[in-house]
């Protein structure tokens, strides 16, 4: 059976490819782009890995990380950026 990762990001563009990527490696992967609509099932440790947009519309990628250590949640998360320092 794969595993499960969650992939959350406001950008489409970002979020379609991290998909890609972790589907052609062998990953089962569901995603959105809210925030809200993942955490219960992410809280309930339904995921092996979560993928986070660091800066997300209401609370950033860091935020849910810390709230969810906070919680001992033993899901990874690996938080990712789309910002490019111009």
């Amino acid at each position: 059976m794969p595993k499960t990762v969650l992939v959350v990001d406001d950008d489409a563009t970002v979020q379609k490819a991290i998909s890609r990527i972790l589907t052609n490696a062998g990953f089962e992967v569901e995603s959105s782009p809210f925030l809200a609509t993942a955490l219960g099932s992410a809280l309930g440790g339904q995921y092996d890995l979560m993928t986070l947009d660091i800066n997300m519309p209401g609370i950033s990628g860091v935020d849910v990380a810390k709230v969810y250590k906070s919680k001992e949640v033993k899901t990874p998360i690996v938080i990712v950026s789309g910002m490019v320092d111009q």
